[in-house]
Protein backbone atom coordinates (compact mmCIF):
# COMPACT_ATOMS: atom_id res chain seq x y z
CA UNK A 1 0.00 0.00 0.00
CA UNK A 2 1.20 3.32 -0.86
CA UNK A 3 2.29 6.11 2.10
CA UNK A 4 1.12 9.08 0.43
CA UNK A 5 1.36 12.20 2.76
CA UNK A 6 -0.20 15.24 1.14
CA UNK A 7 1.52 18.09 3.02
CA UNK A 8 1.18 20.83 0.49
CA UNK A 9 -1.65 20.01 -1.81
CA UNK A 10 -1.08 20.35 -5.43
CA UNK A 11 -4.12 19.78 -6.44
CA UNK A 12 -5.62 22.74 -8.50
CA UNK A 13 -8.69 21.14 -10.15
CA UNK A 14 -11.72 18.74 -9.94
CA UNK A 15 -10.65 16.13 -11.71
CA UNK A 16 -7.56 16.14 -9.31
CA UNK A 17 -9.45 16.31 -6.26
CA UNK A 18 -11.70 13.30 -8.00
CA UNK A 19 -8.66 11.14 -8.47
CA UNK A 20 -6.96 11.87 -4.87
CA UNK A 21 -10.22 10.93 -3.37
CA UNK A 22 -10.46 7.82 -5.74
CA UNK A 23 -7.26 6.92 -4.13
CA UNK A 24 -7.99 7.19 -1.14
CA UNK A 25 -11.46 4.71 -1.50
CA UNK A 26 -9.11 2.51 -2.95
CA UNK A 27 -6.75 2.53 0.23
CA UNK A 28 -9.45 2.21 2.08
CA UNK A 29 -10.57 -1.10 0.40
CA UNK A 30 -6.89 -2.63 0.39
CA UNK A 31 -7.19 -2.13 4.32
CA UNK A 32 -11.01 -3.66 4.44
CA UNK A 33 -9.59 -6.82 2.62
CA UNK A 34 -6.74 -6.90 4.89
CA UNK A 35 -9.03 -6.44 7.76
CA UNK A 36 -11.26 -9.72 6.24
CA UNK A 37 -8.24 -11.75 6.07
CA UNK A 38 -7.05 -11.29 9.26
CA UNK A 39 -10.57 -11.64 10.69
CA UNK A 40 -10.62 -15.04 9.00
CA UNK A 41 -7.28 -16.38 10.04
CA UNK A 42 -7.92 -14.96 14.29
CA UNK A 43 -11.13 -17.12 13.83
CA UNK A 44 -9.50 -20.19 12.54
CA UNK A 45 -6.87 -19.75 15.20
CA UNK A 46 -10.18 -19.48 18.45
CA UNK A 47 -11.41 -22.74 16.91
CA UNK A 48 -8.11 -24.49 16.72
CA UNK A 49 -7.43 -23.46 20.33
CA UNK A 50 -10.62 -24.61 21.50
CA UNK A 51 -9.62 -28.14 20.28
CA UNK A 52 -6.34 -27.87 21.44
CA UNK A 53 -7.82 -26.97 24.86
CA UNK A 54 -10.33 -29.69 24.99
CA UNK A 55 -7.57 -31.92 24.17
CA UNK A 56 -5.35 -31.27 26.39
CA UNK A 57 -8.06 -31.04 29.19
CA UNK A 58 -9.08 -35.05 27.97
CA UNK A 59 -5.11 -35.62 28.42
CA UNK A 60 -5.16 -34.19 31.74
CA UNK A 61 -8.13 -35.94 32.99
CA UNK A 62 -6.73 -39.00 31.80
CA UNK A 63 -3.50 -38.80 33.33
CA UNK A 64 -4.99 -37.85 36.80
CA UNK A 65 -7.12 -41.34 36.59
CA UNK A 66 -3.82 -43.10 35.50
CA UNK A 67 -2.46 -41.66 38.82
CA UNK A 68 -5.12 -42.13 41.12
CA UNK A 69 -5.16 -45.87 40.14
CA UNK A 70 -1.54 -46.07 40.92
CA UNK A 71 -1.74 -44.04 43.84
CA UNK A 72 -4.77 -46.52 45.04
CA UNK A 73 -3.02 -50.18 44.44
CA UNK A 74 0.29 -48.87 45.91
Amino acid sequence: MDETILTQPQLKTTADYKAAFAHLLDMVTEVEEKMQVDRAVIERLKVETHILRAESDLIKARTQERLDALMAAG
